[in-house]
């Protein structure tokens, strides 16, 4: 019996569906039922003189100090030029209870770089970030986590509770003269 009326209810909610559906005005003939979003923006790189970054890329004037994204511009107009080894994406993100949660995120090269990978020698290019705190975006360089011929570990911090995430590309490069500094918010 009860099965019954199990049936009995679901033939009445997809009559009541069906009914619902046809009072709904039709989509005129061409026109789209649901708006295409609008095209991404150019990508533009973390690092390099704000001038050259893309609008989507540089801070807004009314955006919190803590929702920017640390950029060194002088470390990057100070290096020299390297060729690029390899590229690829990343996109990490999490929720967090509070500022300061994290996320690590495991990257892997498309190749195996014989000669191996150092924190120096990964160039991060942010084209979305959300949530992300002040030096929130680190290629991990501490042992068991530091780039190697397969790939390397990156963490995602966030600014403040909720949702935060970040994407973007990266470059390895060639090998290279080491930097001056290898902490601080200039470091990728």
């Amino acid at each position: 019996m009860r099965y019954r009326l199990v049936i009995l209810a679901a033939l009445v909610a997809g009559a009541a569906y069906v009914v619902a559906r046809e009072r709904r005005p039709p989509t005129p003939p061409g026109a789209e039922r649901w708006p295409r979003p609008a095209p991404a923006p150019a990508p533009g790189p973390l690092a390099g003189p704000a001038a050259a970054r893309p609008a989507a890329v540089r801070p807004a004037a009314d955006e919190p100090a803590a929702l920017r994204l640390a950029v060194d511009e002088s470390a990057a107009a100070a290096a020299p030029a390297r060729a690029v080894r390899a590229a690829g994406r990343f996109s990490a993100g999490g929720w967090a209870a509070a500022a300061g949660h994290w996320i690590p995120c495991g990257v892997t090269f498309p190749a195996r770089a014989e000669d191996g990978a150092e924190v120096a020698d990964i160039r991060l290019h942010v084209e979305a970030a959300c949530n992300v705190a002040e030096g929130g975006l680190v290629v991990l360089g501490d042992p068991g986590f530091a780039p190697d011929g397969e790939g390397f570990t990156l963490v995602v911090a966030a600014a403040g509770s909720g949702g935060f995430a970040a994407s973007g590309r990266y470059e390895l490069l060639a090998p290279g003269p080491a930097p001056a500094s290898t902490s601080g918010p200039g470091c990728r």
